[in-house]
């Protein structure tokens, strides 16, 4: 009688050995052959299950959760694809896209678009109390790392206006125009590997 195999006991490489064993022994030829065959069958099932290059992950939209006892708003920010992205684009180097606001109800978590399939998102938050808000100027600090991004500067627990920037992404200067009405402001952000984990929980800490 025949042996029987188990995936869960011998895993590919027991597939193998027992292939081997149990094949027809009245002809060396055919054995030999057949050691070659699931040879490269082996090396191809291996290389397959094997995760050799970032094209084994998945970009993911952001998912935030408030978990404050205050409405939060919420802004994201990306990099768009570009002309010196690598063949994986698991970095993407065209311009710096920013959007807000969302706001964030006590509790609730709210899905944010990844559009371009950014491995990298940036996110901001801000509690919005009883009354509107206004961020001071360069709300963050006066840094200028290549992840600062530009955002609206009026916030409300009744809603914001939305917003999308990108020449304003460029340098803090272009973003605290005083041509627009209010000022944006610059801020620091917190980044996310979406990759990895896209689920932030909010906690103001």
């Amino acid at each position: 009688m025949r042996a029987t195999f188990s995936w869960t006991r011998g895993g590919v490489y027991g597939l193998y050995n027992w292939l081997i064993h149990n094949s027809d022994r009245g002809s060396s030829v055919i054995h030999s052959q057949m050691r070659f065959v699931l040879a490269a069958l082996l090396f191809a099932v291996v290389t397959a299950l094997v995760p050799t290059s970032a094209s084994a992950y998945q970009s993911a939209p952001l998912n935030f959760c408030n978990n404050t006892s205050d409405p939060v708003g919420v802004a994201v920010g990306y990099h768009s694809p570009g002309v010196k992205d690598p063949a994986d684009h698991s970095v993407l180097t065209g311009p710096f896209v920013s959007r807000g606001w969302w706001l964030v109800t006590v509790g609730a978590c709210q899905t944010l678009d990844n559009p371009f399939g950014a491995r990298y998102m940036f996110w901001f938050a801000e509690p919005i109390r009883n009354n509107d808000l206004k961020l001071p100027p360069s709300a963050n600090g006066l840094s200028n790392t290549p992840d600062d991004f530009c955002v609206s500067n009026w916030l409300s627990p009744r809603g914001a206006p939305s917003f999308t920037y990108e020449d304003e992404n460029v340098s803090l200067k272009a973003c605290e125009s005083p041509d627009k009405d209010p000022i944006p402001v610059w801020i620091t952000p917190h980044s996310v590997d979406t990759w990895i984990d896209p689920n932030v929980s909010f906690t103001r800490q």
